[in-house]
């Protein structure tokens, strides 16, 4: 358990965060053009950013005008779909692993259990985790494995999806001198 703590904290509040984007999304209209957070980038060059009228059109997504927040920024859609499956992906992860904590746990207190019935110790293989006789350790352990670098693998794909014509554009004002 100690070993997800921390991955566990970080999805709890990536969660929280994105909630907030959202709320902060559906408290402030496009309309009213009232959003109290402006573009820096704007503010200092004058220029227009890629990322320019994000706030607003995810004000008009939360109230499912979904064209008129293309009209702010193309990219809106994307991100915003981004967004809210980075915010159930995390809510999900974090209950699968603790669910699979819970798991092992109680496996681990089974098999405890019948190794001090048996006269068995516990030991290490080969770095593996294995108990006496080679038996792998049931299952919540490898679930728990496998799930942290895919739910990573997965988050990364889709943020380099989501955010490619923001990613673009940032490439070509690098790289536009």
């Amino acid at each position: 358990m100690a070993e997800i703590k921390p991955y566990l904290i970080i999805n709890l509040v990536l969660a929280g965060l994105i909630g907030l984007v959202f709320l902060y999304s559906g408290i402030f209209s496009a309309g009213k053009d009232d959003h109290p957070v402006p573009s820096f980038y704007e503010e200092i060059t004058g220029k227009p950013s890629s990322s320019s009228g994000m706030s607003r059109a995810f004000s008009e997504i939360m109230r499912g005008n979904i064209n008129s927040a293309r009209e702010y920024n193309p990219d809106s859609p994307m991100i915003f779909a981004f967004f809210l499956i980075q915010c159930i992906q995390r809510l999900v992860v974090s209950l699968l692993l603790l669910l699979a904590v819970k798991k092992t746990l109680m496996a681990g207190r089974k098999m405890d259990m019948a190794d001090r019935t048996a006269g068995v110790t516990r030991r290490t293989m080969g770095g593996a985790d294995r108990t006496a006789g080679n038996r792998p350790l049931p299952g919540g352990a490898y679930f728990i494995r496998y799930l942290l670098p895919a739910d990573v693998i997965v988050s990364g794909i889709l943020f380099f999806y989501c955010f490619r014509g923001q990613i673009r554009a940032m490439i070509e004002l690098l790289t536009a001198s």
